[in-house]
């Protein structure tokens, strides 16, 4: 509801712009009403749950993930990321581990609608800025998260820990 909130501020001064919500949940029935409420049928649209986001994250050009506060890190975070699209997302939910705010990522404070149409805002007006974040949120996946990466980190601890047992 508060991404809801902040879309509408937004379209009022952008009416050039489209939302997708991806997924399902308890909460599906009340968003579609608050979009009909806010009369924002035309630039939103409330997908459900889909197999595969990415086909969604390479259309976008942010990626937005207002969770409320003790979510936790979502993989849905990571892989947008990966994606190489800017995300905005909120604090004290383990993103503050992934994300340098403004450098490879923005982060915002839950439930907050004015931080949600700052950032989305910032980076409509700032393409560059848009995809420098976007560029190093792919990087730090590709270079610290990835699952090559990973297995290759796990076999060199293998291999340490063999070396010296033998």
């Amino acid at each position: 509801m508060t991404l809801l909130e902040a879309f509408e501020q937004i379209l009022k001064s952008n009416n050039d712009i489209h939302l997708w919500i991806l997924g399902d949940g308890e909460l599906r029935r009340d968003i579609e009403k608050k979009i009909i409420d806010f009369k924002t049928e035309r630039n939103v649209s409330v997908v459900g749950l889909v197999q595969n986001p990415y086909d969604y994250f390479n259309m976008a050009d942010i990626c937005i993930f207002p969770s409320h506060q003790g979510d936790g890190l979502m993989g849905t975070v990571l892989e947008s990321m990966a994606a190489g699209k800017p995300v905005i997302t909120t604090i004290n939910n383990g993103n503050e581990d992934i994300i340098t705010d403004g450098i490879n990522g923005m982060l915002i404070k839950p439930q907050n609608p004015t931080a949600i149409v700052n950032a989305i805002t910032y980076l409509i007006e700032h393409d560059e800025t848009r995809s420098n974040i976007g560029s190093k949120a792919q990087e730090l996946i590709a270079n610290n998260l990835a699952w090559e990466k990973n297995i290759q980190k796990l076999s060199n601890i293998l291999l340490d820990i063999k070396s010296k047992l033998s």
